[in-house]
């Protein structure tokens, strides 16, 4: 990883994507890392579930949430705090919103079967339909399960392996090798 990682940065490119930059790499590569990036002279996006890292090297975040971009002009810890103030923004307005609609229903079926209020009743599901609706913030993060059910365990050897050759050029790999792979084996 630190081979891979001083290659890309002796090319100097004009824009570095890294994405889990921290990973694999010890604390003084990391320390070293952060330096370069410090003094970086082009671009540099950071993909990265490392809190400690982001909020010592960036100074935007772009977040995609509920199907639109937000930008936070800022370290990570500027984001959390902004992101919660804005949550909290988006739940009261959304449930003005939902009180706002309700209210407007109720008229239009109090006011719907009033020939003098017809029109007025047909003016404000119009208005209903066409309002932008806010997204309700407790539909962020649907929890998800996956469980894979195995109708059928498996035999005791789960591949088996004949006659096999590889080679690369001419190093010779494997040369007519057997092998058997059984259920629960683990190596290294």
């Amino acid at each position: 990883m630190r081979v891979l990682l001083a290659k890309m940065i002796l090319a100097k490119p004009d824009l570095l994507l890294l994405d889990e930059p921290t990973n694999h790499l010890d604390l003084p590569s990391i320390e070293w890392l952060e330096k370069y990036l410090q003094h970086y002279q082009g671009a540099v996006v950071i993909v990265s579930h490392d809190k400690y890292f982001l909020n010592r090297m960036v100074t935007k975040i772009i977040e995609l949430y509920q199907k639109e971009l937000h930008v936070y002009n800022g370290n990570y810890e500027f984001y959390e705090t902004e992101k919660e103030v804005r949550i909290e923004m988006q739940q009261k307005a959304f449930e003005n919103q939902q009180d706002y609609i309700r209210q407007n229903e109720r008229l239009v079926e109090r006011f719907r079967a009033k020939a003098s209020k017809a029109a007025m009743a047909q003016s404000i599901m119009k208005k209903l339909d066409k309002l932008e609706r806010i997204e309700d913030v407790s539909v962020e993060r649907p929890n998800i399960k996956i469980n894979f059910r195995v109708d059928k365990t498996p035999g005791k050897v789960l591949v088996e392996l004949d006659d096999i050759s590889k080679r690369f050029g001419e190093q010779v790999i494997l040369d007519h090798a057997k092998a058997e792979i059984e259920r629960a084996t683990r190596s290294l």
